[in-house]
């Protein structure tokens, strides 16, 4: 009995961390869900701002740096776009 009663505040301290560490994946969970379905809809590229003398709608600047308008602002890759626009004949 002496052996029981001294492992027991151990396993219970085992136990309380187990707890806390399954409460902070779960809430890590819950952020990356929140994250994914609420913030990154919202980011969404809809224009783009570029200096030039040509005339060329926000559709046709999309088209041409291969925007489709389905990329969020997290996922896009800039150095790929930009090259697209340099390799541009306009």
């Amino acid at each position: 009995m002496a052996v029981e009663a001294a492992g027991r505040p151990a396993a219970l301290k085992v136990r309380k961390i187990l707890s806390l560490l399954i409460l902070l994946v779960l809430l890590v969970l819950l952020i990356q869900l929140f994250f994914r379905f609420f913030i990154l809809p919202r980011t969404a590229i809809s224009r783009i701002l570029l200096e030039s003398t040509l005339n060329l709608s926000d559709a046709d600047l999309l088209a041409l740096g291969g925007i489709t308008g389905t990329e969020n602002y997290i996922s896009l890759d800039t150095e790929e776009i930009s090259k697209q626009f340099e390799s541009s004949p306009l």
